[in-house]
């Protein structure tokens, strides 16, 4: 079972959406190697010092800081669900970050900002974990000025790539598509970015695209011990067995699939994410 202390109950009040990958230490190590180069590079030429940003769901910070760089000295704003996570970000925002920038505990759906607060917003795989996307946009631009820019990326399974195959990893991956149906999530949510825009009121919007991607031992090697703790530590899997759709063997071998890929010196993953910018009329 997953610790408490890296998964807040999924009853409590402040947390409306079910956030299915958890918060263990290796994910929270995952996301703090993400750079602004690499996974918001698409926005950054709509950028320039001085601007006023807001990053929502900005986990540990690392994009954030990388952003608060990038408009300085423009202040920026993170926000995030779960106190934890801010006080992370927090802490490396100290160390590495400009004085431009600081972070808090904030729900996306009521953002704790007046009408027209920002030049940009900017959030890296979130609304595909949200029951309202279109909800949270509209509240994006809510706190948007007029002409102001926002910026999207979301995963797309419809683009994975993953070599050499096993069984235990396919298995792992119709599992997983499994479990993201039952909540009402869609694996293939990044297309849809450009639309949900369109819906909730942003106009010029333009649509592209991009790969994570693992392909040294370190970074595969580092890929599979990630999955394989979520398989052994996140609720979602325990939800899997309980409701019959898979059992303890079987994750097992997802496990050993998982292990057996991340030895393979020929490993290599990526993943797609499509990006969006839209802007505020």
């Amino acid at each position: 079972m997953t610790n408490q202390t890296d998964q807040q109950p999924e009853s409590s009040p402040t947390r409306p959406d079910h956030y299915i990958v958890g918060y263990s230490p290796l994910t929270r190590q995952r996301h703090a190697s993400r750079t602004v180069v690499r996974q918001a590079g698409f926005f950054l030429p709509h950028l320039r010092p001085g601007m006023s940003l807001l990053d929502c769901g900005c986990g540990p910070g690392s994009i954030t800081i990388g952003l608060a760089q990038a408009v300085a000295p423009g202040e920026v704003v993170g926000i995030d669900i779960e106190p934890r996570v801010v006080e992370r970000a927090s802490a490396l925002g100290r160390e590495q970050g400009p004085p431009n920038l600081h972070f808090q505990v904030a729900n996306v759906y009521e953002l704790p900002f007046a009408d027209g607060s920002f030049d940009a917003v900017f959030a890296h795989t979130l609304l595909h974990y949200l029951d309202q996307p279109i909800g949270a946009l509209q509240e994006m631009g809510r706190v948007l000025k007029a002409g102001g820019v926002i910026g999207i990326r979301n995963d797309d399974d419809g683009g994975r790539i993953i070599a050499p195959a096993n069984q235990g990893l396919e298995d792992y991956f119709d599992l997983q598509e499994r479990v993201w149906q039952h909540y009402g999530r869609d694996r293939r949510f990044g297309r849809q970015l450009r639309s949900l825009l369109r819906q909730a009121g942003f106009v010029g919007i333009k649509a592209s695209a991009s790969y994570d991607y693992y392909g040294t031992p370190a970074d595969t090697g580092t890929e599979a011990q990630l999955q394989m703790a979520r398989i052994k530590s996140t609720a979602a899997y325990d939800e899997a067995v309980a409701a019959g759709w898979v059992d303890r063997a079987t994750l097992d071998r997802m496990i050993a699939g998982w292990r057996q890929w991340g030895e393979d010196p020929d490993a290599f993953y990526a993943r797609a994410r499509c990006e969006v910018v839209g802007w505020k009329e």
